[in-house]
């Protein structure tokens, strides 16, 4: 790059003043703050083979009514994702993009797979229908 192309790129960018800049910070941590994640049937795991964080091979979702015993345990290592398909003359953008896909799409899967189990449970064996009688 020449002094003159980086001339231009600093030429364009905006800085703002450190209050402008503060302002800016807060809110947005004051809307992170607010956002609140969708409710979910399915409660966070917990790993029965201990305090091993990533290690642990399963993730067990238990059911959170008193004395209640269910669990659904998911195997946290579920391989490689499938083979990508790019086309030629593909970007490192695009690759990182289709990875993320994939991930995102197990992830959900994941999800849903989840959801479902604690429905049927929740249905069949506590009497209660968590979608609020929506099928």
């Amino acid at each position: 790059m020449l002094d003159t192309e980086l001339d231009d790129v600093v030429a364009s960018l905006r800085f703002g003043s450190v209050a402008e800049d503060w302002a800016a910070l807060l809110a947005a941590q004051r809307a992170a703050e607010g956002a609140q994640p969708p409710p979910s049937l399915v409660p966070a795991p917990v790993f029965p083979q201990g305090p091993g964080g990533r290690w642990c091979e399963v993730a067990r979702f238990e059911c959170q009514r008193p004395g209640c015993g269910w669990a659904v345990e998911l195997d946290t290592d579920p391989g490689p994702l499938p083979a990508l398909v790019l086309p030629a003359g593909c970007t490192p953008d695009d690759v990182s993009a289709a990875i993320s896909a994939g991930a995102e799409a197990r992830a959900t899967e994941q999800r849903e797979a989840l959801e479902r189990a604690f429905r049927e449970h929740l249905r069949e064996v506590h009497a209660e229908d968590p979608s609020g009688g929506a099928h």
